[in-house]
């Protein structure tokens, strides 16, 4: 729900027959909820020579989401970056270059700078 300020008056009239009124003003701030990165792949399996999307998506947090894509191979210790760093775009391309074992690390940072990461797997077949 969107926050909101709301005035109230409320009336009390005793039984001889007395009112007294008085104004109330209530701020309700919206309910905020922790950062979730629900990004995903377009497929969990492709053939070689085919490429895999990346979905990049959150919900939560504070909006204004930025995303960082980055691979590796499953045996490798080091990501290189698809997306060179954190950008708006919600999607990356990625066309592995041999058949074997991919992680795809997705990073969101919203616009508090709060950081979820999800590693996808993606296999590569000939």
């Amino acid at each position: 729900a969107a926050a909101a300020t709301y005035n109230l008056k409320v009336r009390v009239k005793d039984k001889t027959g007395k009112v007294v009124a008085k104004e109330f003003t209530i701020k309700a701030t919206a309910a905020s909820t922790a950062l979730t990165n629900t990004s995903k792949l377009s497929a969990s399996t492709i053939t070689l020579g085919t490429s895999a999307t990346v979905k990049c998506s959150a919900t939560g947090g504070k909006t204004g989401y930025k995303y960082a894509v980055s691979y590796k191979k499953a045996t490798s210790s080091d990501y290189t970056s698809l997306t060179g760093g954190y950008t708006t775009t919600a999607s990356a391309t990625f066309k592995p270059a041999a058949a074997t074992n991919y992680l795809v690390l997705v990073k969101v940072k919203d616009a508090a700078g709060t950081v979820k990461s999800v590693e996808l797997k993606l296999t590569v077949k000939k």
